[in-house]
């Protein structure tokens, strides 16, 4: 029988990792870290609304933020871009005129 190794958890957050309070509970921080498996949180929220849940869990490596359009790490408590893709302002114009 073959053993898979889990690499990494890739997890969205609101309805997901935090609770109905929006914070990931002292519990479930402790089991994250007790488990040391690399976790990226994949979020539709910005870089500092997922700064808590983060700085938390003391996760490292690449996390997502705004639907994917920042993909970055957090070293020294600084937001360090490691891939952004951006909407440009016309786009934005367009597709928020399509919607209305």
């Amino acid at each position: 029988m073959q053993t898979r190794t889990i690499k990494r958890i890739f997890t969205d957050m609101d309805g997901t990792l935090l609770n109905s309070k929006g914070q990931v509970s002292e519990r479930n921080a402790r089991c994250i870290r007790r488990a040391a498996i690399p976790i990226t949180l994949v979020s539709a929220r910005a870089p500092m609304e997922m700064r808590e849940a983060i700085e938390l869990l003391g996760l490292q490596g690449s996390q997502v933020g705004f639907n994917g359009g920042l993909i970055y790490e957090v070293v020294n408590h600084q937001i360090h871009p490691l891939h952004t893709k951006i909407v440009f302002k016309q786009t934005a114009a367009t597709i928020l005129q399509a919607v209305r």
